[in-house]
C-alpha cells in the first residue's frame, strides 16, 4: 500500500503519475522524506500536534533531544532550582536584579541583603560615628 512521507496510507500513487513536476525518482526524493536519510528537509515539517519517538541520543550540536536525555545529562549544572540550589562560579545578571531578599539581618555573614538594610546599616554606622 503506498503511503506519504508522514506514513498516511490514504495518499494514492496514481497521483505521482498525474502531477507533471514528478516525473523520476530525483523528482520524488523532492516531494517525499525517504525513510533511509537519503535525503534531506528543506523547510518547516508541520508535526500536526504528533510526536517522534525512538530517538537515539543526540551525537552533534543541532540533534534533536528526549525530554528523559536532557534531565540525565544536564547534572542540575545549568539550572538553579527555584526552591533551593547550590552554585558554583559566578552567576551573570545581564543587567537583570535580584529581588525580594529579606530586610532582616542575614543569618550568616556570606548571605546578601537587601538595599533597604544595607542602607540602615550605613545610617547605623554613621549615627554611631557622630555619636563619638
Amino acid at each position: 500500500m503506498p503511503v506519504d512521507k508522514f506514513g498516511r496510507a490514504d495518499y494514492r500513487e496514481t497521483s505521482l503519475i498525474e502531477d507533471a513536476s514528478v516525473s523520476s525518482v530525483e523528482g520524488i526524493n523532492e516531494i517525499f522524506l525517504r525513510r533511509d536519510g537519503r535525503n534531506t528537509v528543506i523547510g518547516t515539517i508541520d508535526m500536526t500536534e504528533n510526536t517522534l519517538i525512538n530517538l537515539r541520543n543526540p551525537v552533534l550540536n543541532h540533534d534533536v533531544a528526549t525530554n528523559i536525555y536532557v534531565d540525565e545529562n544536564s547534572d542540575g549544572m545549568h539550572k538553579v532550582s527555584k526552591s533551593g540550589d547550590t552554585m558554583s562560579g559566578n552567576l551573570h545578571k545581564s543587567g537583570n536584579r535580584i529581588t525580594g531578599l529579606p530586610d532582616s539581618l542575614p543569618s550568616s555573614g556570606s548571605d546578601a541583603v537587601s538595599w533597604l538594610h544595607a542602607a540602615g546599616l550605613v545610617r547605623e554606622q554613621r549615627r554611631k560615628a557622630t555619636e563619638k
